[in-house]
């Protein structure tokens, strides 16, 4: 297998985001995604605030005064009660809003002349997303065994042994313990990972000579998230 003791480095997210949160996705979640027809504005009322409104028509969904630095207790369009901490840097309005549940929503707001982009993702998303340093290697262990490693720096993240078409327990690195499949078939490393709530993970691996492209699917969903990897 020509990926056998190569290096490869993340270089390319595609649909990530919207990916990932599918994985843990809530009524919560939903709730804030649910406004396609909203109008929102940020007011600046002193050097430390903002009032923060969304209307739909004539119809105010969200009049909120946001204290940067500080964390306010917030009620979202869906009426939610959640605590929020705000802060600007540059043209990026931050927020971090913690659910009653626990869940963790981080949110990124650019603002450019043509506009506003939101970027929303859970934390743990946001933490898998960041790792553009890591790198991913597959060792060919001589016994019928491939030894998958993930290393960020000096600090292992992954490291499995796989043994081609026998289920067995991974942990994620999210400490979540699942059982795995992986097969080889047609030039593509592919994985089954069934996590303990039911959920299904499929991950089809592309390797040419100098990159290695993931392919990212939950059963039941209809976005297929890709990751780019290039060998170092």
């Amino acid at each position: 297998m020509s990926f056998f003791g190569k290096q490869f480095k993340k270089v390319k997210v595609e649909n990530g985001p919207e990916f990932f949160e599918k994985l843990k996705l809530s009524e919560q979640i939903l709730a804030l995604l649910r406004q396609k027809e909203s109008v929102t504005t940020f007011t600046k009322t002193s050097d430390s605030t903002l009032q923060y409104v969304i209307k739909a028509g004539d119809k105010v969904v969200l009049d909120q005064k946001i204290d940067l630095g500080k964390e306010i207790d917030f009620t979202t369009p869906g009426g939610i009660a959640t605590k929020v901490f705000f802060s600007l840097e540059g043209d990026v309005l931050n927020s971090y809003m913690k659910f009653p549940d626990g869940t963790t929503v981080h949110m990124d707001r650019s603002f450019d002349a043509a506009g506003m982009k939101l970027v929303t993702v859970t934390e743990k998303t946001r933490n898998i997303l960041k790792q553009f340093e890591s790198l991913t290697s597959f060792k060919d262990n001589g016994d019928g065994t491939i030894q998958y490693l993930v290393t960020l720096g000096d600090k292992e993240i992954i490291n499995q042994t796989i043994t081609l078409g026998v289920e067995k327990d991974f942990k994620t690195p999210e400490d979540i313990v699942t059982k795995v499949t992986f097969t080889f078939d047609g030039g593509k490393l592919k994985s089954v990972m069934k996590f303990p709530d039911g959920k299904v993970l499929y991950m089809d691996r592309e390797f040419d000579d100098n990159t290695m492209t993931l392919y990212i699917w939950l059963e039941g969903v209809d976005i297929k998230a890709s990751v780019t990897y290039e060998a170092v």
